[in-house]
């Protein structure tokens, strides 16, 4: 409820000798001040007198600066008051604002307050960059963490770029694996190790994987290096993984209960099951989980498959499901229909696998607005019984739009994107609650 004048009251009152009314009033100001009253805000931090408020004329500045329309116009007049304050305390509060508004205008000068000679500021735009919500700040704390000869800097840098790594959603999983390899090389410490290994345990990536096996070879760090590990293949899809992967972690496990839970996970990734297989769908947004409440339509999805010519298919079969419905086709030809998604239907398919170029093909809907999803494992046996899998993951190609003979081998698809993994089997809602119907 805004009462006429009483925003100016609360400018008033903000400055009041009296630590306790004057922190009220700045709380009121978050809440009611609008974009007009930003200069009013700053002009109190630099006439600051009393340090225990300045928290929450901090949070008040940053609350009315985010009712500006246009991130150009929010840091404006916060960019001409550091350039004009020689108060170094002024200058690293309003520094903090700009951290709290996130924009690229604010990560221009932040960037430049990084440089600073004096080390308050530099440690407040550090901080900043620590809390920022993309990777925009990979670079520049990697930078602290490799060149700073100052311990606190080096770990505030350390720390920012696990926690960044962490909320990385507009970086590929194989991005974040790789930037970490870059961190580890310039590790010097263990404890250090110990941190890039447990943000390193949340990448979904081979790559991450075979970073963690790597490092279990160091007996400081041995057990985090296969908790790491462990984290890790568990979110991973069962075409990730060679056999050589599995040999080598199955190794690095000392721990026997640990050992046993992934011989058991492992073993289940090599048989005939969704163990390994993410559910995938096409979403809006990158990073969604598989909680998330899609809209009612349909995805379509397909995926190429090369066989050797000389490739004798002994036995091939797939399992298919998908929440809520899906129609299957191989090579062009409908090979049946299914719902609910808590039936896995086998198809049979020995006969339709042939030598040179396949396509399987999925028209997949969401009937509600709700959790979406498909999941499939092909398994052909071949010569001298080996077996290959072909599982669903960010490898298959999807649409939501559909076009003339989409199904068939001779559409091209490569306009089209890569699906987006909700997660692996097992993951929620969905949980181990399919059946597989013969």
């Amino acid at each position: 409820l805004k009462i006429p004048g009483a925003v100016d009251a609360l400018l008033r009152q903000a400055s009041d000798a009296d630590a306790d009314v004057a922190k009220a009033a700045l709380k009121g100001l978050g809440l009611l001040a609008g974009a007009e009253h930003q200069a009013g805000l700053i002009r109190i931090l630099v006439d600051l007198q009393n340090e225990t408020v300045r928290s929450e004329a901090e949070m008040a500045l940053l609350a009315v600066s985010r009712k500006i329309e246009g991130p150009q116009q929010q840091v404006q007049l916060l960019n001409q008051s550091i350039e004009k304050t020689r108060d170094i305390d002024t200058k690293c509060s309003l520094i903090r604002v700009l951290g709290g508004l996130a924009t690229e205008q604010a990560f221009v000068r932040i960037q430049q307050a990084l440089e600073s000679n004096n080390p308050e500021v530099k440690e407040a735009a550090l901080r900043s960059l620590v809390n920022w919500p993309n990777s925009r700040a990979v670079e520049p704390l990697f930078k602290v963490f490799r060149t700073t000869r100052k311990e606190t800097y080096r770990v505030l840098a350390l720390r920012g770029l696990v926690r960044v790594l962490g909320y990385a959603d507009d970086m590929p999983a194989s991005a974040v694996a790789s930037r970490y390899q870059e961190i580890l090389k310039q590790a010097r410490r263990t404890d250090e190790k110990k941190l890039i290994l447990s943000g390193l345990a949340n990448v979904r990536d081979v790559q991450a994987l075979k970073l963690a096996l790597t490092l279990g070879d160091d007996s400081s760090i041995h057990e985090e290096a296969e908790q790491a590990a462990m984290q890790i293949v568990v979110t991973l899809p069962r075409s990730a993984l060679t056999k050589k992967d599995t040999e080598k972690i199955t190794k690095l496990v000392i721990d026997s209960t640990r050992r046993k839970t992934l011989e058991k996970i492992l073993q289940q990734m090599n048989t005939f099951g969704l163990e390994g297989c993410a559910w995938i769908w096409l979403t809006a947004g990158k990073g969604l989980s598989a909680q998330v409440a899609l809209p009612t339509g349909t995805v379509y999805f397909r995926k190429t498959l090369l066989l050797p010519d000389e490739a004798r298919v002994r036995q091939a079969k797939v399992l298919i499901t998908a929440d809520d419905r899906y129609t299957f086709y191989l090579n062009g030809k409908v090979i049946g229909k299914g719902e609910p998604w808590m039936e896995a239907q086998v198809y049979t398919v020995t006969q339709q696998m042939k030598a040179g170029k396949n396509v399987l093909a999925v028209e997949a809907a969401n009937g509600a607005v709700s959790p979406a999803g498909f999941i499939a494992n092909l398994h052909i046996v071949g010569n001298q019984g080996r077996d290959r899998f072909t599982v669903t993951d960010d490898s298959w190609k999807a649409s939501t739009e559909t076009a003339a003979r989409w199904y068939e081998k001779s559409f091209d698809d490569s306009s089209w994107q890569s699906a987006n993994v909700l997660g692996i089997y097992g993951c929620e809602p969905w949980g181990r609650k399919v059946k597989f119907v013969p």
